[in-house]
Formats: C-alpha cells, structure tokens, sequence
C-alpha cells in the first residue's frame, strides 16, 4: 500500500495485537461514554479499551465542518 513504515504510528498500533477497532464519534462525550458503556455490556471481558484519542469540534464559523470524530475508542479484542 505504500506505508513508509511505522516509527510515527501511535505506539499501541505497532506493540499491542489489535484485532478491531470501534470508532464511535458524537457532538457530545455523553453520548459517546453512553455508546462505550452498552458495547461493554453487549461484549463484556471479550473487549479491551486500550487506546482513547478525544477531539474537539471545530471552532468558530468552522464549527459543524469536522472531517475526524470527536472521540476514538481502540478496543483489544480477545
């Protein structure tokens, strides 16, 4: 795919065994830690939370324009 290698990959992507990832995006984190509490409770020990990545909205007259989402869940999955 042409990937230059992984020295600037976030650590967790190069030393932990991931086996999918759950990307759950919201305007507010309420909405996302209510998310994350019922895919705990559909998946139980099956999951493991190991990498959170939280973002903002946009500012501004930019607001409501965001191409990333407001929060980035990596789970282990055993």
């Amino acid at each position: 795919m042409g990937d230059p290698g992984t020295k600037n990959w976030v650590s967790v992507f190069t030393t932990q065994n991931v086996h999918g990832v759950f990307l759950v995006a919201s305007d507010t984190s309420d909405n996302v830690n209510s998310e994350i509490q019922t895919l705990g409770s559909i998946l139980g020990s099956s999951i493991s939370e190991i990498y959170r990545l939280q973002a903002s909205v946009r500012p501004g007259d930019q607001a409501g324009h965001e191409r990333t989402p407001f929060f980035f869940f990596l789970f282990y999955i055993a």
